[in-house]
């Protein structure tokens, strides 16, 4: 049994007061919302605010609507859920119960309760995209909410800009004023500064001048000097040429000994130096020969000389060939003696000299220095002082720009002004003809009220006279009526009496409203006639008064033009004195370059001159450089002996690790050898062993203990295995200790040997010093001989 229910479905959704679901007791159908939607449609979400729109529904509203909508939706689909869930279980049961006995009837109830389950999904389905179509609708209705809430934001941004500009544009009119007050003062202080550095450009021009013609003195006597410096340095420079081809011979020599050290690869150009230097070597023992033996004959001629000095004579015997010999002797040491006391104290009054004339110099080039500090200090000053000028002819060219603009602002404001005047004037003209109109139709009303109050007296008048004539015809009547004899028929009396009656109250009635209506006629007219003057006065009132503005306003307008047109042309009189200071300016700093390009070029002229006094300098630091080369070359000497003594020792280094390898060579042959050896005899046990094996099986299958030799089999081959590894490790481990010892004994080796050979290249070095300081003794001793 299947119970019919009905379902309350959410707003959106609503078709009527209450729908009936036919096909299923849980849940609604699509076409169900189908024909909801197209029958009673949801409400379109609302335009987007624009700004001049002022009623708009609030989004936010509509959005928690929508929100609360959503949960509506899903706490229903949970309620039927369950309530599908109970009714299928419920249905499920009585199903059971029913149709226990009707396979065909449960098949058919399954197929429709799938189909009844795909409906379901498919309506879920509907429903999950209802539910994203509101959600993406809601997102919508935020982001077009958002971007109104910009939309405003950004128009009160703007309109708070344009408070700011058109206060801004205010304060701006207030400052120009302002500004041209400033700019005056600013012209009068530029004037007063621009007056007092020209009088300090002239006063310090004065003083570079005196400078000047003292530093041209001071430079014609440093040139004096310099021709003495000049005569002197031709003297160092003709010693300089002899010992400069002393220096390229060394140099060469250098470069080679440079490529024979540095480059190994040149093999050929190593043969040829070697040759060359065995050459000089042998030059060299040949001139060391002929040395010695001229030395050697000398120390002979000396014994001699001296045997015969001293062998004793006669000092009487004056003639004597050794008193001859000592007398020449004699005069010899002593003209050597003068000649080295002379060359000593000529090369000491040289040196003194010299040294003086380097102190002379050096004070000269840091006088020259500071000379040339200063005017560069000036010369930075001078440069300074032009980009002063130029930036305060920049403010004015600036200054002159926007004063010109000014200029021009004002004379805007100067037209703006003029037409505001004249539509001032042709108001306070038509104004001053609606006055006159007023005044016009003013007269014309008085007139007519004139006319009317005639009129009216006239009317009363004639009432009056009405009103008597009627009170006398009545009275008339009614004497008439007293003297007239009665009527016959009462009837006719009688009706003709109400009908006097009658007409007598109509014409009472119309006389009294006659008479009230002319009463209330003069008091109506009277204030009609009070109302239109009040207005007229309050007309001419307000005209009167907009006349005295619009005056006023043409008088200030009037104060503004001529105030404007003043300050016009104070400005265009500022702007030809600034033109004017401008011009002044520029000349002045075309002088001022004039004179920096004269102190440039004698600070170039000064430079030159001490680049040559430099150039001396140099010449007497390369005399000092020449003595050092020297120096190293004796150490460059001394270093070509040493890398050949490194050169054999690491020879002898390589010959050894050489003869080490080889040895070690034929150890690991003898050693691979005897391992080859091994392994063949322990493959033949191997062999044989497998043979006694398989021998053995066989008894052993023959006896029936292939279990019990199983057994024994394992334990054997474990204990193999760990006997093979231990056998291994301690190998691995004998090995390592080889390695090792190996390896320090050759690293022991290498140490000894370069001991060795450090001990012997430092006795080589030290022997060869002595050798040195022997030949230096004897070179020593040939010279003062």
């Amino acid at each position: 049994m299947e119970e019919k229910q009905k379902l309350n479905a959410p707003r959106d959704f609503l078709r009527g007061a209450a729908v009936t679901c036919p096909s299923s007791p849980a849940l609604l159908t699509p076409s169900h919302f189908t024909v909801t939607c197209a029958t009673n449609p949801q409400p379109r979400p609302p335009d987007p605010p624009t700004l001049g729109q002022t009623h708009t529904p609030d989004p936010w509203v509509i959005i928690t609507r929508t929100q609360q909508e959503l949960q509506e939706l899903r706490r229903e689909n949970q309620r039927l859920l369950l309530k599908h869930k109970d009714t299928s279980s419920t249905q499920y049961s009585t199903h059971h119960t029913r149709y226990t006995h009707s396979p065909e009837q449960l098949r058919r109830d399954s197929e429709e309760l799938r189909g009844e389950v795909k409906r379901l999904k498919e309506e879920l389905r509907e429903r999950e995209r209802n539910i994203s179509r509101q959600c993406a609708e809601r997102e919508e209705l935020s982001v077009e909410l958002l971007r109104c809430k910009d939309e405003l934001k950004q128009n009160r941004e703007k309109l708070a800009e344009c408070v700011l500009q058109r206060e801004q544009s205010e304060r701006e009119l207030q400052c120009s004023k302002e500004e041209t007050q400033r700019l005056q003062e600013q012209v009068q202080q530029v004037c007063e500064s621009h007056s007092a550095e020209i009088s300090a450009l002239t006063h310090t021009n004065t003083h570079l001048q005196s400078s000047l013609t003292a530093a041209t003195q001071e430079v014609t006597l440093l040139r004096q000097n310099l021709e003495e410096v000049i005569s002197e340095k031709e003297m160092v420079q003709e010693q300089l040429s002899s010992q400069s081809s002393v220096i390229a011979e060394q140099a060469d020599t250098l470069q080679k000994l440079r490529s024979y050290i540095g480059t190994r690869s040149e093999e050929e150009k190593q043969h040829t130096l070697i040759q060359k230097l065995e050459k000089e070597k042998e030059a060299l023992i040949m001139s060391v020969e002929l040395l010695k033996v001229r030395v050697q004959a000398s120390n002979d001629i000396l014994a001699l000389q001296e045997r015969e000095l001293g062998e004793q004579s006669d000092p009487l015997h004056k003639d004597s060939r050794a008193g001859q010999l000592l007398s020449l002797w004699r005069e010899k040491v002593f003209v050597l003696l003068v000649q080295l006391r002379s060359r000593d104290l000529q090369l000491h009054s040289e040196k003194s000299q010299l040294h003086n004339t380097v102190c002379d110099l050096q004070q000269d080039v840091q006088k020259l220095q500071s000379q040339i500090s200063v005017f560069q200090h000036s010369l930075q000053d001078k440069t300074a002082e032009l980009e002063l000028h130029n930036i305060h002819s920049q403010e004015l060219k600036q200054q002159l720009c926007r004063a010109v603009e000014e200029n021009e602002i004002l004379k805007e404001e100067k037209d703006k002004n003029e037409k505001s005047l004249r539509d001032i004037t042709n108001t306070a003209h038509r104004v001053c003809e609606c006055v006159e109109q007023c005044r016009g139709q003013m007269d014309s009303a008085q007139f007519q009220m004139n006319t009317l109050a005639q009129r009216l007296s006239f009317a009363t008048k004639r009432l009056d006279t009405v009103h008597g004539l009627l009170l006398r015809k009545e009275a008339l009547r009614k004497a008439q009526q007293a003297t007239k004899p009665p009527d016959p028929p009462a009837s006719d009396s009688s009706s003709c009496i109400e009908r006097l009656k009658a007409e007598v109250a109509l014409l009472s009635s119309e006389r009294d409203q006659l008479t009230q209506e002319l009463k209330r006629t003069p008091d109506l007219i009277q204030s009609a006639l009070s109302d239109l003057q009040q207005q007229l006065e309050r007309q001419v009132g307000h005209l009167t008064q907009a006349l005295s503005c619009s005056k006023a306003d043409m008088e200030e307008c009037e104060l503004r033009r001529v105030e404007a047109q003043r300050q016009c042309e104070e400005h265009e009189a500022t702007i030809v004195e600034l033109q004017a200071e401008v011009h002044s300016v520029q000349q002045q700093s075309e002088e001022q370059e004039g004179t920096i390009s004269e102190l440039r070029a004698e600070a170039h002229r000064i430079q030159q001159h001490w680049q040559t006094v430099l150039q001396e300098k140099v010449s007497e630091v390369e005399g000092v450089h020449t003595r050092q080369l020297r120096e190293m070359e004796t150490q460059l000497n001394t270093a070509r002996r040493e890398h050949t003594k490194a050169v054999v020792a690491l020879r002898q280094v390589e010959r050894s690790a050489m003869r080490e390898r080889e040895q070690e060579r034929e150890a690991e042959r003898a050693r691979s050898e005897h391992t080859q050896k091994n392994i063949t005899h322990l493959q033949t046990q191997l062999k044989e062993k497998d043979k006694d094996r398989n021998i053995l099986l066989a008894v052993v299958q023959q006896q029936g203990l292939m279990n019990e030799y199983r057994r024994i089999r394992r334990v054997a081959i474990q204990s193999t295995k760990s006997l093979q590894e231990h056998k291994q490790q301690q190998q691995k481990q004998h090995q390592q200790l080889k390695d090792a010892e190996l390896k320090e004994g050759s690293v022991l080796s290498v140490l000894g040997e370069v001991r060795s050979l450090s001990s012997a290249v430092i006795h080589s070095s030290e022997g060869e010093e002595d050798e040195d300081d022997e030949e230096g003794q004897g070179d020593r001793v040939t010279h003062t001989n």
